[in-house]
């Protein structure tokens, strides 16, 4: 499924650059839309967006945002490459849709496992994934027989669906997913018979995610 969006409270620019040789280390930055964000006129909101996205234009020039895109219901999704994760974190935290407190942010750094990053066009169509957040309960991130449990039911449903992308943190039980196509419900429903989910070993989150069609290389 591919459109060309527009978007009102969230805009990305769909330009992403890949640095070969340098010692960066990878992060998947999370903004999320804050409940309680101030409001504000018309007017001062379009001109938040302006300087939110000349800021996304200077992280893409200076190599350091990889790919960005709107989760679906709000919030969205930043990968940058960096040399530390304050680094990171000054990064997001000086966009001026942050510090103007519409968003909040979750900063995770984390190595590729699966997939690339492709360079696209800024005028590219925005094309529908599917984003999959599994973080382990509390005192559970380093425990093998998590990890385990959470490799068999990815090896028994590798067929059920096509992983463009996947990043983990410490252990094979604390990452994300981008899946592709649009089927939202169908993945949620699937990650639900996750058996570590029931348990409430692993906390499994599903959303649509809209990026420029190609970031991740399909």
């Amino acid at each position: 499924m591919k459109r060309v969006l527009f978007f009102f409270t969230l805009a990305f620019l769909s330009v992403f650059s890949v640095s070969f040789g340098h010692a960066q280390s990878l992060y998947l930055v999370e903004l999320i839309s804050k409940a309680d964000k101030p409001v504000l006129s018309q007017e001062a909101v379009n001109q938040i967006q302006k300087e939110h996205l000349a800021h996304i234009r200077e992280l893409n020039n200076a190599g350091v945002l990889l790919a960005a895109g709107p989760f679906e219901g709000g919030g969205g999704l930043f990968i940058l490459q960096c040399n530390t994760i304050d680094e990171a974190r000054d990064a997001v935290s000086s966009d001026p849709a942050v510090k103007a407190s519409r968003f909040d942010f979750a900063l995770t750094p984390y190595n590729a496992t699966k997939g690339f990053i492709c360079q696209v066009h800024e005028s590219a169509e925005m094309v529908s994934l599917v984003f999959v957040k599994i973080t382990p309960a509390s005192g559970r991130r380093d425990d093998f027989q998590v990890q385990k449990v959470h490799r068999d039911f990815m090896a028994k449903n590798i067929e059920a669906v096509k992983v463009v992308y996947e990043g983990w943190n410490s252990s094979i039980a604390d990452g994300f997913l981008v899946i592709s196509g649009s089927d939202v419900a169908g993945v949620e429903s699937l990650f639900s018979k996750h058996p570590l989910k029931a348990s409430g070993s692993l906390d499994i989150s599903v959303k649509g995610l809209w990026i420029a069609d190609g970031a991740f290389c399909e």
